[in-house]
């Protein structure tokens, strides 16, 4: 699914769970917070009064506040499931629900606390099919034409396809043509030369019709194949860069026709600049004068015509830069960019224009970005892993044209995991039962990060999943009595990151520590053991005032005395102790003061 999201803007798709809906959602458990009363979610589709169908309907949030983290939506008053503000979802209506009508809201969460509230909507449930969209004709011929369109929906029993002959008002009474459902596609053969004809298709089941597509026609004249948007830049003094758009089918090839304009603007002799192969649609018109006014048409070279498209003009520079040369493309693996590079030949370039495309692709070129002069390197970051992508580049120069472009290079983009999330860290939020995880977000691609959990016998099994961006997670009603650990990864569809290091629940501290003095001098010092899987207690001491503490003993598990037989009479110390094993330590307890006596009695 695709996020369409512009500033306060964002599609929400939703799946609900009920007898009358089916809810999925991501890795993001329900949140049970009472609605709030802040600021009101404005939904602009579908509202009160609207019209949702079988399957699939979409919901569209008017306004997105950016530090809203979650949504939660409410069907007859119980909430179906929260969802972090970034994910494609949606909700399916099932035929039960026909002929009713059922109220909905949407909550939001904000990630620094605070609801938003969306107000009620009530929208009727209908068993008509979903009307069918993007209606396109294709002309194969003059007496053949291709009509294509998209399924929207998944009840329909069968499609309509409606013809008028000469206006878009003469369709009748009964449909053209019938067909199956899941149809999406009709070639319409046998028709007249010049003459119009106008096409609308729509669904129909047990319950009625859907709304009509949007109509499409042929123009009923040749040129309806003919080639259009055609543009010319100047590369310099001596070559012209032509692209237009290819509208026809079956076309032997395209004519390019060039001539001069005069002083008084008018075109001197046409002459046939080249013949180029069918489905071009870019071409590079070479050995021309300099400072000179060129006018270009291009013809589609069709079986029984030759449809034309607009003339555009163009006047070559006085003089040119040499291109750059030697462009290599290269995915960076650490950087996840591509990496491109380029010998620079000129020092009268304004800049360097980078174009792209996907290699294999019919599609021009397109401007991607463009350096300052001088640059000889680029980094390209936004693609779409999977493809591989053709480069090339060219100078802008300071009247305005272009150089010539560099060789082409191509580049592989490969479909990696996320960067291996790091430095988790656990912290404890409450003694022995609940902690703070928290870890470094090195991806910007991941789809969400997974916890995983294991205990003394370190068979670690998934515990948790997350939503992508997420740095830390509190993990709650834990036995105090068991060590456990924990590793975290970043996932991106199939695709898993590596683990972080693991982190386990550190050691509860003892508590309750008690100091006794006597004029031996000695101090006895005593505690309680929370915990039940420590190594050892470490006991720590140091001069009231300042200093820093020293280790002054050792004892073995479950020993909860030690005695301080190092101190000075009239001396005041500060003590503390922790609990330790191999592998953690525990918080130290509070600090205590005891006052040595300063005579022995």
């Amino acid at each position: 699914m695709k996020i369409l999201m512009k500033k306060n803007r964002i599609f929400l798709l939703f799946l609900v769970l009920l007898p009358v809906f089916v809810i999925s959602y991501g890795c993001v458990e329900a949140v049970s917070n009472p609605p709030g009363e802040t600021e009101v979610l404005n939904i602009a589709y579908p509202i009160t009064g609207d019209t949702v169908y079988v399957g699939k309907n979409d919901v569209l949030l008017e306004t997105h506040n950016a530090s809203i983290g979650l949504y939660e939506i409410f069907v007859e008053g119980h909430s179906v499931g929260t969802f972090v503000s970034d994910s494609s979802l949606y909700f399916t209506v099932t035929e039960d629900a026909i002929g009713s009508t059922i109220e909905y809201y949407i909550n939001g969460y904000k990630d620094g606390g605070g609801i938003s509230q969306s107000k009620v909507q009530k929208v009727y449930v209908t068993g008509v099919p979903r009307a069918p969209s993007d209606l396109i004709l294709s002309t194969f011929n003059e007496h053949e034409v291709l009509l294509r369109w998209k399924d929207n929906s998944n009840n329909e029993n069968m499609y309509e396809l409606w013809r008028s002959v000469g206006d878009n008002e003469s369709y009748g009474g009964e449909p053209y043509k019938v067909f199956n459902e899941n149809t999406t596609n009709y070639r319409d053969i046998g028709l007249d030369s010049y003459t119009a004809y106008y096409y609308k298709v729509r669904a129909k089941n047990q319950y009625g019709y859907s709304k009509f597509s949007n109509e499409v026609s042929s123009n009923g004249e040749s040129g309806r194949d003919a080639p259009t948007d055609l543009r010319a830049e100047a590369l310099g003094a001596t070559v012209v860069r032509l692209i237009w758009k290819d509208n026809s089918v079956s076309e032997n090839a395209f004519l390019v026709k060039r001539t001069t304009i005069d002083n008084n603007g008018d075109y001197t002799n046409w002459v046939d600049a080249a013949t180029v192969p069918p489905n071009t649609i870019e071409y590079f018109d070479e050995g021309l004068q300099p400072n000179t006014v060129y006018a270009y048409q291009v013809f589609a070279v069709l079986p029984s015509s030759m449809p034309s498209s607009n003339i555009t003009t163009v006047r070559t520079s006085s003089s040119s830069i040499q291109p750059p040369t030697n462009l290599l493309a290269q995915f960076d693996m650490d950087a996840r960019k591509v990496k491109l590079t380029w010998n620079d030949n000129s020092n009268m370039e304004f800049g360097t224009q980078i174009q792209r495309k996907i290699y294999g692709s019919e599609n021009l070129f397109e401007s991607i970005a463009s350096t300052g002069p001088d640059e000889t390197v680029f980094y390209d970051s936004n693609y779409t892993p999977g493809f591989t992508y053709v480069y090339r580049v060219r100078y802008l120069s300071g009247n305005g044209s272009y150089s010539m472009f560099s060789n082409e290079d191509t580049a592989y983009v490969p479909i990696l995991p996320p960067k291996n999330p790091s430095n988790l860290t656990i912290s404890e939020l409450s003694p022995g039962t609940a902690f703070l995880l928290s870890w470094n977000d090195n991806s910007t691609d991941e789809d969400g990060f997974e916890i995983w959990q294991a205990t003394a016998t370190h068979d670690f099994t998934l515990f948790k999943t997350l939503s992508a961006n997420t740095t830390n997670y509190t993990v709650a009603g834990l036995n105090r009595d068991t060590v456990y650990y924990f590793k975290v990864r970043a996932f991106k569809n199939t695709l898993y990151s590596g683990f972080t290091n693991e982190a386990r629940t550190p050691l509860i501290a003892p508590t309750n520590l008690q100091a006794v003095a006597d004029p031996t001098p000695r101090v006895i010092l005593t505690w309680l053991d929370n915990s039940h899987n420590e190594g050892w207690f470490e006991i720590e001491r140091r001069f009231t005032g300042g200093g820093q503490f020293e280790r002054v003993g050792v004892v073995a598990p479950n020993v909860t005395t030690f005695n301080d037989e190092g101190v000075y009479r009239g001396t005041t110390y500060d003590y503390r102790v922790r609990a330790a094993s191999e592998e953690s330590v525990s918080d130290w307890t509070d600090i205590i003061t005891v006052q040595i006596p300063s005579k022995k009695k």
